[in-house]
């Protein structure tokens, strides 16, 4: 059964006020994204892969710090740092995954912000 409105805000104020003080992206991301799912009732195991081995243009293996096959792709950065390299590897990750494997939304994050990459 899911979530109604009323405690998906409650958890989403909860999850506000714990992450209120987060700014490292390597200790912080993987629980930072766990407890974001667990808003919408989400397990992670569920969904998403961390620190997903990705081949970048260059022929260099990287990570995507979340990657949801066929849903989304998430790049995070420490609290203040630049998204216009998460941005770029986005366009990595789909250039080297089967098309179907190719996220629909590609989200861009510090924690501190998110925003959907164009």
């Amino acid at each position: 059964m899911g979530l109604n409105w009323n405690e998906i805000k409650s958890r989403a104020l909860l999850f506000s006020q714990t992450w209120a003080d987060a700014c490292n992206e390597k200790s912080q991301s993987t629980p930072f994204w766990i407890d974001f799912f667990e808003i919408f009732g989400i397990t992670d195991k569920r969904v998403a892969t961390f620190e997903h081995n990705v081949k970048k243009l260059s022929g260099a293996q990287g990570f995507v710090d979340l990657f949801w096959p066929g849903k989304l792709l998430v790049e995070q950065k420490s609290l203040g740092k630049d998204l216009t390299l998460p941005t770029r590897r986005r366009w990595t990750t789909c250039t080297t995954s089967p098309i179907t494997n190719c996220p629909t939304w590609w989200w861009c994050a510090t924690l501190g912000s998110l925003s959907c990459c164009p």
